[in-house]
């Protein structure tokens, strides 16, 4: 008999993603798997259901950080990864900017936390949005680069 895992590849790779959902959803009774709702998260996000594949994709994250073991370390990174798509896709833009930073801090082995100053401060307007010049980007980037010896 095939596992879920099989069964859920299968489904992605023939693009049948309410089939996959159903399957998951029927898997996700016996357990909080963050691989399968990672994958339920993206089965929903193809289905245009974003509220949902961000619902699944947090509770991934939080799932696998609950789990604290050294194999999670990849399922956290995806997670935070795929709350940055699903953010950008609705339009919440410092928000999915924040999640793919805090993804790549822990891919490079850096830690990732809200005092990180990401989001935060002058950078930001009323409603969220970035409101930096590239004259701005520019001084911050040369102000951050190692400086080298002349």
């Amino acid at each position: 008999m095939d596992t879920v895992g099989e069964n859920d590849a299968a489904a992605a790779e023939k693009k049948e993603y309410v089939e996959e959902v159903r399957r998951l959803d029927e898997a996700l009774k016996h357990s909080t798997s963050p691989t399968w709702l990672l994958d339920r998260s993206k089965a929903h996000q193809h289905l245009g259901n974003f509220a949902q594949a961000l619902s699944d994709v947090e509770a991934a994250y939080h799932s696998a950080v609950g789990r604290g073991s050294d194999n999670t370390r990849n399922l956290i990174i995806d997670a935070q990864y795929r709350r940055a798509v699903i953010l950008f896709a609705m339009g919440r833009y410092a928000d999915a900017d924040c999640c793919a930073r805090w993804s790549q801090n822990l891919a490079d082995l850096r830690p990732a936390n809200e005092d990180d100053g990401v989001g935060t401060g002058q950078d930001l307007d009323g409603d969220g949005f970035y409101n930096v010049t590239e004259a701005d980007a520019r001084a911050q980037v040369s102000s951050n680069s190692p400086q080298v010896p002349t």
